[in-house]
């Protein structure tokens, strides 16, 4: 069975939301436990990591801290996903 393309509006709210999970449980995230999490190749994952610190979603990609703005579009993710389920266009 093939598994499904992530877009990469989805993979930067995945990565994301690990970030924002682990900053809240107090935890500092490598970016390699990042990768695995998100079920991502490492250089893959580096790609993706350095566009989110170019839009100011992530404040470093050593430290992986997520900034406000990353905060805003994870809750803004959530949203637009809740409604696409509310019109029956995503399933899970």
């Amino acid at each position: 069975m093939k598994a499904e393309k992530r877009h990469k509006f989805r993979i930067y709210f995945e990565v994301l939301s690990v970030l924002d999970n682990g900053e809240r449980r107090g935890d500092k995230l490598s970016s390699t436990v990042v990768a695995r999490k998100v079920n991502m190749a490492y250089d893959r994952f580096q790609r993706h990591l350095g566009r989110l610190v170019e839009l100011d979603f992530v404040e470093s990609p050593t430290s992986l801290v997520l900034t406000e703005k990353g905060i805003k579009y994870v809750e803004e993710y959530r949203r637009f996903e809740n409604f696409l389920r509310r019109m029956g266009l995503l399933e899970r």
